[in-house]
C-alpha cells in the first residue's frame, strides 16, 4: 500500500540546507496501521505531506496505492484520504454537515454525501454527535472532525498528522498515523 526507498526532503532556510526527513524506507500492507512518533520537527508530517503528494521529494521514492507520488500524484491522490494537523471544519458548522460538505468536495452527489456522512457516523460510533459543532471538545476528542475528511469517499488509504484523543476502537485505524483499509465495513476492497 506504502512503499518508500531512501525518500528524503531537504528544506533551504536562509542560506543553509536542512534535512526534514533522511532516507525513509517504508513497506506498508494494506490493513496495516502504522502511527509515526517523535518529537515536533522530526519529520512525521514532511513524511505525510511528502506521501500525499503535497511536498515533493527531494530524493528518494514512494508510492501510494500502487502509483508514484511524484510521477502520478493525480493518482494517488484519487485513492488517499489525508486530515492536516487543522481540520477544516467551519466553527459552526454542525459534524454531520462538515461530514456532508467534505463528501461534496470529493465528488460525491448530495444524497450519496448524505448516505456516506451517516455511514461514517455509525461506523465510528459517533452518532449522537451528528449535531454538534466540531469545536465542542467531547466532538472534537472523538475524532469526528480528522476522520470525516479523510475518509469521507471510502479512499483506498487514510492518514493524518494528529491524532485525536478519545477515539474509539473502531474509530482508531483513522484517527492516527496511516491506515489502508480504512473503509472495510462498506465491502469496498483496497487495491
Amino acid at each position: 500500500m506504502i512503499h518508500t526507498r531512501g525518500l528524503t526532503r531537504d528544506f533551504k532556510v536562509k542560506k543553509e540546507t536542512v534535512t526534514a526527513v533522511r532516507g525513509i524506507d517504508l513497506d506498508v500492507e494494506a490493513g496495516q496501521l502504522v502511527a509515526f512518533l517523535g518529537p515536533n520537527g522530526a519529520g512525521k508530517s514532511t513524511t505525510l505531506r511528502m506521501l500525499t503528494t503535497l511536498l515533493p521529494p527531494t530524493s528518494g521514492t514512494a508510492t501510494v496505492a500502487g502509483h508514484d507520488v511524484a510521477a502520478d500524484p493525480r493518482a494517488v491522490r484519487s485513492r488517499i484520504g489525508y486530515v492536516g494537523q487543522r481540520n477544516g471544519a467551519g466553527e459552526d458548522q454542525l459534524v454531520r454537515d462538515e461530514l456532508v460538505s467534505q463528501g461534496r468536495c470529493y465528488g460525491l452527489r448530495p444524497k450519496e454525501a448524505g448516505a456516506r456522512a451517516d455511514e461514517l457516523l455509525d461506523l465510528l460510533e459517533l452518532t449522537p454527535l451528528a449535531k454538534r459543532a466540531p469545536g465542542t471538545p467531547r466532538a472534537a476528542s472523538a475524532a469526528a472532525s480528522t476522520s470525516r475528511s479523510a475518509s469521507s469517499t471510502a479512499p483506498t488509504c487514510c492518514s493524518s498528522t494528529s491524532p485525536r484523543r478519545g477515539s474509539t476502537p473502531r474509530a482508531a485505524p483513522t484517527s492516527g498515523g496511516t491506515s489502508c483499509g480504512c473503509a472495510r465495513r462498506t465491502g469496498r476492497r483496497c487495491s
